[in-house]
Order: structure tokens, then sequence, then C-alpha cells
């Protein structure tokens, strides 16, 4: 029990102090210059500085600062709302007049509802960006902390100290994108469903899997998985398996209802937001395509629009317009292949993640903060485990190291994103060998 409580210990102070330390862009460069110009000033400041430079804040922090502040009706710098090339509703905001503006109709925001507690909350206490930035990190920690708890709970008592500690390896591994992301929320959501899946509470993993989609919209097509994952069960009783489908409907309902009510066109904006959206450059089609052109002598370079880096032109667009019909087959794959196979809850979930990653157009290292509570519900998958430990530390490495290699599609950028990539498609091919053994299975 002791050796368990330090594990978790270690796992709550890198995630909410550790991975929690740096400061916004320009505090950042402001430190940097300082710091190198006379480094014999600034010891302190000169050691940590390359944790301080790993572990910058995201501009997405400044997105859900500068939202919140309007929501708030408080005042925020003007920069922090840029998303790039976006439809003139999401570049409108309000003034700084001390009022509610109410989001959707009067402030622009991407996510669905259930995210706006998580992005005004710390707003409400912090007077600073850079304070806002402390309190919403501490609660992404907050919802990795519970989720991995969650998991790790039905483990043996003599296992659970070892899992806490390949916890934090994989946040360590994944870096600050780990809890300067709304991702930790979906993770939560989505070890709440393992935990109903493991205590066999069939409409609960309906409601978590439902506000997961709520929360993030793509993981609507976990719920076929999910049922694919325990087909024997469902089809010998049907009404587990309405249950559980209705809930999923109704909790997904429920929490984008507040978005339908505050405004009838904020879902049509929304989606229409996201389907405008081009072939990420980070996407897996989006890194062949990239690599294709760059092999032949015309490499394509990035833009900014949508808050993301995406690839423009003819071929480009009409592999994000693809990008939806090819991630519906290879979740269909899955779920055929979870009903066949037999695969535990938290493999078929998983690799239905990897699936949905794969295929979709936008894909961000962020993403991968889903499956954290997923791979500790397989401990004996370490093939699994270390596919995704792979790809959040080629994630990191890029991503902080030299991204705009990556956006600008030069040589290292292009083959860095291929690497990741190939550890993606190992991720979704161990996951789904992870099959629950039947009663003809045996050891020879």
């Amino acid at each position: 029990m002791k050796k368990t409580w330090i594990a978790a210990l270690v796992f709550a102070f890198a995630t909410a102090v550790w991975l929690n330390q740096s400061v916004g862009g320009r505090d950042w460069e402001a430190l940097r210059d300082r710091t190198f110009a006379a480094p014999s000033a600034h010891v302190l400041d000169y050691v940590r500085y390359p944790f301080v430079f790993l572990y910058r804040r995201a501009h997405d922090e400044e997105i859900y600062f500068a939202t919140a502040s309007a929501i708030l009706g408080r005042a925020f710098d003007a920069d922090f709302a840029d998303r790039g090339d976006v439809p003139a509703e999401f570049a409108r905001m309000p003034p700084a007049d001390g009022r509610w503006h109410a989001p959707y109709t009067e402030v622009p925001f991407e996510y669905p509802p259930l995210a706006l507690p998580f992005v005004v909350a710390p707003r409400l206490l912090a007077t600073t960006y850079a304070a806002y930035t402390h309190l919403f990190g501490a609660l992404m920690a907050a919802c990795l902390f519970a989720a991995c708890a969650l998991v790790i709970r039905h483990a043996k008592e003599e296992a659970r100290a070892k899992l806490w500690w390949m916890a934090t390896a994989l946040v360590l591994a994944h870096g600050a994108i780990a809890i300067q992301r709304l991702d930790a929320v979906v993770a939560l959501l989505l070890a709440l469903a393992v935990d109903a899946a493991l205590r066999r509470r069939h409409a609960m993993i309906g409601v978590w899997l439902g506000l997961a989609a709520a929360a993030k919209l793509s993981p609507v097509l976990l719920v076929p998985v999910a049922i694919a994952a325990d087909f024997a069960t469902y089809r010998a009783a049907p009404k587990r398996a309405a249950a559980m489908i209705g809930a999923a409907t109704a909790s997904s309902a429920l929490g984008l209802a507040p978005m339908a009510l505050a405004s009838p066109g904020g879902m049509v904006a929304m989606l229409t937001y996201h389907a405008k959206r081009g072939l990420h450059v980070e996407s897996v089609m989006g890194s062949l395509y990239g690599a294709a052109r760059a092999i032949a002598g015309a490499p394509i370079r990035a833009t900014l629009d949508f808050g993301s880096h995406n690839l423009h032109d003819a071929i480009a667009d009409v592999l994000a317009r693809l990008s939806m019909p090819i991630t519906i087959a290879l979740v269909a794959f899955v779920a055929w292949r979870a009903a066949r196979d037999r695969l535990a809850f938290a493999a078929a979930i998983l690799a239905g993640c990897a699936a949905i990653w794969i295929a979709s157009k936008v894909l961000s290292p962020q993403y991968f903060t889903w499956a954290i509570p997923l791979a500790l519900a397989l401990p004996q998958n370490r093939r699994a485990y270390a596919a995704l430990f792979a790809a959040m530390l080629v994630g990191q490495i890029y991503f902080r190291g030299y991204f705009d290699y990556v956006y600008e599609q030069r040589a290292l950028g292009v083959a860095t994103l291929l690497v990741r990539q190939a550890a993606l498609v190992a991720l979704l091919v161990f996951a789904l060998r992870d099959h629950i053994p039947s009663t003809h299975d045996h050891k020879p």
C-alpha cells in the first residue's frame, strides 16, 4: 500500500507540478533573452531553462484564456484568440465590459459545451494569463489522476504501484501536451467507461461514452466498438444493448443541449467549422501525401487556418473529404475484430481510438492523452504500451523541438512524422491482439 501511494504521489507531482512549471510564449522569450544575455546573473534560470523550453505553454491555452475572458467580459491580449484563417463568425469577440457574454452566440467556441466549465472555471480565479495556465494545467492533471486511479483500482494490490509508475512514464513521454489541452477530460470519461465495463454496468458505459462524444465528437464512433467488445452479452440480452445505446444517446444529447438552447445555429457553426478544416499536416494521410510530394521534389508547405497547420491543394482537399468514410470503415473493421476475437473492452476502445487517429484528417499529439488510462487497463499488453509510449515521445520531440520543420515540410519533419505514424499503426495492431481467452484456448 505504501509503495502504491508513493508511486501515485509521484504521478501527481509529475503532472500537476513538473509538467506545469513553464510560462507562456512572451514570458518565455523574455526569460530566454535575459538568461542568455547574462547567465551568471540568472544561474537558476540558466539551469532550468531546458525544462522551461520543453514545457512552455501552448497557444491552445491562450485561446482558452481568451474565450473564458470574453465570456466573462474581461480583458485579454487580442493575439491570444488568433486561430489563423477562420470564418468571420470565429474571428469576432465582444468588448471587455465586465458583463457575461453567451458562448456561441456572442463568443465563438469550436468545442462542445461540455468543455466550457473546464475553460471558464480557472478564469474565475485567475487574474492573469500565467495564473490561468497553472490552474488549468492542475485541473487537467486532476482529471488524469482520477482517470488512472479509476483503472488502477481494479488491478491486484501488488501490481498497483507498477501501474502508477507506468502512468508516470507515459505522461513524461507525452510531455506538457498532457495537461495543456482539454483531452484529459476525454481520458477521464473513457476511464469511467472502462470502470463501468469492468463492473458490468452496461448503461453506465453508454453514459460515459456519450459524454465523451459530447466533449470531443469523434468518440461517438467508439459506441459500436464498445458493443462489439461484449457482443455475446448484448446478443443474449438485447435489453442491455438497448440500455447502453439509449444511455449513450441521452448523455450525448444532454451534453450538447446547452449549445442548442443557447444558440440554435451554434451546432451548425461548430460542425461547419470542423468540416471546413483542411488536411492536417500531422495526420497520417497528410504525412504520407507530404512525403510523396517531398520525394517528387515538390514539397507542400502547410498554412495556419482553423487553429492548426493544414495542407491545401486539389489532392489534399480530396483526401480531407475522404477521411470520414475511411475513418468509419476502419472503425467498423475494429468493431468486427472486437466481436470476432472477443477483445478486452479497454483493448477494443484503445484500438478504436487508434483507428480514429490513423484515418482522421486531423491528428494532433494531444489526442494520445485519451489512451493513457486505456493502456493501464492492459498491463499485460507490453507491445501496445510500448507503441503508445513511442508515439507520445516522438510527438513531444518534434512538437517541442522542431515543429517548424513539420509544417514547413522539411526532410527531418516529414521523416519524424512517418516514424510517429508507424508507432500508431503498431498500436492498432497490438491492441487488436489483446483478446479474452476462450475455453478452447490453451497453452502448448
